[in-house]
C-alpha cells in the first residue's frame, strides 16, 4: 500500500513538472507593453552587445514605418493571425516572412524590411501563433504553424491572384 502512494505522488509530481516545463517553453508569451518600446523587442545577452545600434535601429526602421496595412486571416484552428502588409510597387512579388521561437517581426525582419523597400518587393511580415500581435496559447513547433504558413499563402493568392510570385522566409522557427 505505502508503495502505491509513493508511485502516484511522483507520477502526479512527474506530471505537474512535464506541464510546468512545457508551459515556460511553448506557453503563451506575451507581454503587455506598447509596440514602439524599442527595448522590449531587443535581444538580451552579452553576444549582442557588440551589435546593440545595429538591431535597435533595424527594429527602430520597422516599427517608424507608416507605410504598412494591418492583415489578418484566422487559422484552421479559429485563431486571429495578424501581420503587417508593406506594399512597394503593383505586380512585385510578395515575400512573407515568418519570424523566430519568442521572436518577433520588429526585430528578426527588420532586415527583409529594408532588402523588400530597397529593391520594390512587397512584404507581409507575419506574427505567428502566441507571439506579437497573433492570438494563441501555445507555440508548436511546426505542428499548426505549417498550416498558418498555407492560409498566409491562400490569403497572398487570393489578394494578389494566383499569378503572384511568393517568396516565403523565415528566421529559426520560422524558416
Amino acid at each position: 500500500m505505502t508503495f502505491l502512494i509513493i508511485a502516484i505522488t511522483v507520477l502526479i509530481l512527474f506530471l505537474v513538472s512535464v506541464y510546468v516545463i512545457y508551459r515556460i517553453c511553448f506557453g503563451e508569451y506575451r507581454e503587455t507593453y506598447p509596440e514602439d518600446d524599442v527595448q522590449r523587442h531587443m535581444p538580451k545577452g552579452p553576444a549582442y552587445d557588440v551589435f546593440y545600434e545595429v538591431i535597435e535601429q533595424g527594429i527602430r526602421t520597422v516599427i517608424d514605418a507608416k507605410e504598412y496595412e494591418t492583415v489578418e486571416i484566422t487559422s484552421i484552428d479559429g485563431l486571429k493571425l495578424r501581420g503587417r502588409y508593406y506594399h512597394r510597387q503593383d505586380g512585385a512579388p510578395v515575400v512573407i516572412f515568418f519570424h523566430g521561437y519568442h521572436g518577433n517581426f520588429y526585430r528578426d525582419g527588420n532586415g527583409i524590411y529594408s532588402y523588400s523597400k530597397k529593391n520594390g518587393i512587397n512584404l507581409l511580415l507575419a506574427s505567428q501563433r502566441s507571439q506579437g500581435i497573433s492570438e494563441g496559447k501555445s507555440i508548436t513547433f511546426g505542428i499548426m504553424e505549417r498550416h498558418d504558413c498555407k492560409s498566409w499563402v491562400e490569403y497572398t493568392i487570393n489578394r494578389f491572384g494566383a499569378d503572384v510570385k511568393i517568396d516565403l522566409f523565415g528566421l529559426s522557427m520560422g524558416a
